[in-house]
Formats: structure tokens, C-alpha cells, sequence
């Protein structure tokens, strides 16, 4: 066969197919979808573990983070995983740690000494030919909310300098982070990291039959979604506008002759400090888990009703949001 009649298969198009497979060997609870974020999410986890090397991923609240790291955790049993691939794979056994802004350095130096130790105490079974070597684990240290424990006054995360190097790391542990924040590139320079983007304007499969009856309404729903989004942004920013105006002589006859762009006012260093402390609105307030949560119930609701009630959209929205 001519080589330029066949089809060219990129990279990424492998990396797809990786992701498919893997995310279909997973133990998904009902409801959940098996969106983009969830693929790449549950791949690259499950690539870090199995190669012990520290994955940071870092993306808003609802982008699947904390979700990803239990799912993998859940299906990766070892001989007694529920799907056959998992069973040439080590099992998991995790160490969770929840970090905050009161965290310190003995902290992480525990969190680490309790990871060690429960792979030490497999590995000295081992050693006594107690267990083979296939049964040996995989500790994985799963610290949620990272970004938090960075803002500590101090300064508990330099310890995972030396932690993640690796000449510091320890035999059969694994380290994932999750923040909500991007971090310092002494961090992620440690690390293989995963940036979550937000959720794309449209929803993939959550229920097979619901899905395919209700596509409409489930992309206005996430369409609306970020317009609110946009204008709650929106109305952020010109509250910051109105308040230069008033502290400020030279920006009040900027904004009244219109002298610069609302593109061109942004970029002041005025207006990016007040940004930076206005907190009067929260253009976050509702995320992505909220939008999630919207979507399951309007899946619940849907199911309660008979093909010819009406559905008052409305009222679920105002029911779980």
C-alpha cells in the first residue's frame, strides 16, 4: 500500500486514544461524565504513578481534581482490581493530607514519614518473603489544597523542594498535589504539571438516553452559565472604573471624555491593584461544582417526570444552585 493513501496518525490523536481507554477501565459512580478534564485528569495520574513521578494539577473548584485522584485510587487494587489491566499494576494506598494557610515545614516532614511508612512496613514483608514483589504498593500522597498551605507564613512547601528532587525521593512513593492557585516555579519546576482549564462550552455524555432527548437545554444551561459568569465580571470591573473615578482627578476625565478604551483603562496599574483587593464581588461565588450540581438535578428531576409534563427550568435552577 502507498504510504501517502494512509492516514496520519498525530501524537495527540495517540495521547486521545490512551485517554479513552483508560478512563473506560475506571470505576465511574452513576452520574458521572466522562468529560475531557476527567480523561486527562485520571491519565496523567495514572502515568505519575506508576512512574513515581510528582504531578501538581492545578485548575478551579469542579474541574474534577480531587474527584480523579479517588476514582484512580478506587480502581487501582491490584490483584484484586476489578478490571484485568489494573492487575499488573501495583495498588494504591493513600495518605491524604488537607492543607491550609496554618500548615508548617513539621507538617509536610510528617505527612511524608507516614507515606514512607506504610510502604516501609509492605516492603519489610517483602524482605522477610512474606509477600512477593508484585504485591508491593504504591503510596501515594494525595495533598488537597496546596495552594492554601503555600500562603503560610511559614513557608511549609520548601519542603517539598528536597522532597520532590529526585535524589530525595523515597522508593514506592508517589506524590500528587491539587491546588486550586498556580504556585511558585520552584514548584512546578518538580513536578509534571497539569494546568485544568475550565469546563468547555458544551457537556459531554452524563446519561446516555437523557443526554441524547436533552442536549439543548444541558448547552443553554452551561451557555448561561458562563454569561453570568461574565457579567458578574463585568460589573467587577466597572465598580473598580467608578472608584478610580472618585479617588483619582485625572481618571475621572479619562472615564467622562472618554479619552481610553475599557481595553487600554485595564491595563493601568491603578486599576490591576484595585482588582487585585476589590472583593466586594465575587465573580467565582458559583463554580464549576455548582454547575455540576445544577446538572445532576436537572437529571433527577427529568427522571421523576412522565414524557408529557413540562419541565419548568426555572425552578430547578432556583432548587439546586
Amino acid at each position: 500500500m502507498d504510504l501517502r493513501d494512509q492516514k496520519i496518525i498525530q501524537f495527540s490523536d495517540l495521547l486521545k486514544l490512551e485517554e479513552n481507554f483508560l478512563i473506560n477501565l475506571i470505576e465511574l459512580d452513576k452520574g458521572i461524565g466522562k468529560n475531557n478534564l476527567l480523561k486527562e485528569n485520571v491519565f496523567l495520574l495514572f502515568l505519575s504513578l506508576i512512574t513515581t513521578i510528582p504531578l501538581i494539577i492545578i485548575g478551579k473548584p469542579g474541574t474534577g481534581k480531587s474527584l480523579s485522584a479517588q476514582l484512580i485510587s478506587k480502581s487501582m487494587r491490584g490483584k484484586y482490581s476489578k478490571e484485568k489491566f489494573f492487575r499488573k499494576y501495583p495498588q494504591i494506598i493513600q495518605t491524604y493530607f488537607q492543607g491550609s494557610e496554618s500548615n508548617s515545614p513539621e507538617d509536610i516532614e510528617k505527612l511524608f514519614e507516614m507515606a514512607e511508612g506504610k510502604y516501609n512496613s509492605f516492603d519489610e514483608r517483602f524482605k522477610k518473603n512474606e509477600i512477593k514483589k508484585e504485591d508491593l504498593p504504591i503510596s501515594m500522597i494525595l495533598f488537597d489544597e496546596l495552594g492554601l498551605a503555600e500562603k503560610s507564613k511559614t513557608n511549609p512547601l520548601k519542603v517539598l523542594h528536597s522532597k520532590l528532587e529526585y535524589a530525595g525521593k523515597k522508593d514506592g512513593v508517589s506524590f500528587v498535589g491539587i491546588s486550586n492557585y498556580s504556585l511558585d516555579a520552584a514548584k512546578i519546576n518538580r513536578a509534571m504539571v497539569l494546568s485544568v482549564p475550565n469546563l468547555d462550552e458544551k457537556v459531554e455524555k452524563i446519561s446516555e438516553d437523557l443526554y441524547k432527548n436533552k442536549k439543548q437545554v444541558f448547552d443553554n444551561l452551561v451557555k448561561t452559565y458562563y454569561e453570568y459568569k461574565n457579567i458578574l465580571f463585568f460589573i467587577k470591573e466597572f465598580m473598580i472604573i467608578k472608584q478610580l473615578s472618585l479617588q483619582n482627578n485625572d481618571f475621572r476625565e479619562i472615564i467622562n471624555f472618554n479619552k481610553l478604551s475599557f481595553s487600554e483603562i485595564r491595563k493601568k496599574k491603578e486599576f490591576k491593584i484595585l482588582l487585585k483587593e476589590e472583593n466586594k464581588i465575587n465573580h467565582n461565588f458559583h463554580g464549576n461544582s455548582d454547575l455540576f450540581n445544577l446538572i445532576k438535578g436537572f437529571i433527577l428531576e427529568v427522571g421523576r417526570l412522565s414524557t408529557s409534563d413540562q419541565i419548568d427550568v426555572t425552578d430547578i435552577i432556583e432548587k439546586y444552585i
